[in-house]
């Protein structure tokens, strides 16, 4: 299950994917209600914003589930409201646009544990296809494909036996900093230096993100990725210092043999894909 947020005509919307469209999910979980009539136990109605309905829990899992069911039966539809989206016809956006924490795990060479954690904030947050702005004063910026968990349940500090049912799914994100040779704070949050998307792919366990086979490209030049490991141990780290909770992005480097951060300049063209997530494409432009 694949959800998405999306602008059309200047609104923003919750979207899931069904077949080769997007179905806006508030929209069509109203119609399938007045189809249907009211079930025990089911939402009234499922919110417009990605980070309410993760916090919906279950009940809007399954209610978004019922609601791919009901469209992949092609039922009629109120004439004069639009539910079903072309991906041409929308821009998509960063699926989480208000998340909570986003923590990056980086890791050095040659290494299978994380170096660090670094801290995103939610304004550097940038969707598919819209530019990396480099800083008129940077030369050269660093990025990490990244393989990014978000967090579906509250996880309190040191209940690591809560980790695995507390995913709700993975995206894919790119950790972007200043090149300069200076890991801190502020080298990697100018504004647009987390692109996230192009989905969450709603997920059941942690075993499925470890079997994503992610690439990543600069310019068409294809670098190998292997799949992330240790995503656990990763969470549980993290766990053992504070509490997770509904939204918070938790990324992942994925590592390939040139290493696991690669060197943008302006007018670079990097890709991130997955077969079951899609594309996440942005370029880099120099700002005045």
């Amino acid at each position: 299950m694949k959800l998405y947020t999306f602008y059309h005509a200047e609104r923003k919307h919750l979207g899931i994917g069904v077949r080769s469209s997007i179905v806006h999910l508030p929209l069509a979980y109203a119609v399938m209600r007045s189809v249907r009539g009211v079930t025990e136990n089911a939402p009234v109605s499922l919110p417009n914003d990605m980070l309410a309905f993760i916090r919906m829990g279950e009940t809007g899992s399954k209610a978004a589930e019922e609601v791919v069911s009901f469209m992949k039966r092609r039922p009629a539809l109120p004439v004069g409201e639009q539910i079903i989206f072309g991906f041409d016809d929308v821009k998509l956006c960063a699926p989480i646009l208000k998340s909570g924490k986003i923590i990056c795990a980086r890791f050095s060479e040659n290494k299978n544990s994380p170096e660090a954690f670094f801290s995103k904030f939610p304004s550097c947050l940038l969707g598919p296809n819209e530019p990396i702005l480099q800083p008129a004063h940077v030369s050269q910026l660093s990025c990490q494909p990244v393989v990014a968990v978000v967090i579906g349940k509250l996880i309190p500090r040191g209940k690591i036996e809560d980790i695995s049912q507390g995913i709700f799914g993975y995206t894919l994100l790119k950790d972007i900093s200043v090149a300069n040779g200076t890991l801190d704070l502020l080298s990697g949050n100018f504004d647009t230096f987390c692109p996230l998307g192009p989905c969450v792919h709603v997920t059941e366990g942690l075993a499925e993100i470890e079997k994503i086979q992610a690439r990543f490209l600069i310019n068409g030049d294809e670098i190998v990725l292997s799949p992330i490991s240790g995503v656990f141990g990763i969470l549980a780290r993290l766990v053992e210092t504070m509490t997770l909770e509904p939204g918070d992005v938790i990324g992942i480097a994925a590592k390939s043999r040139e290493g696991s951060c690669f060197v943008l300049k302006t007018g670079d063209v990097t890709m991130l894909e997955a077969d079951d997530l899609g594309k996440l494409e942005n370029r880099v432009i120099q700002t005045a």
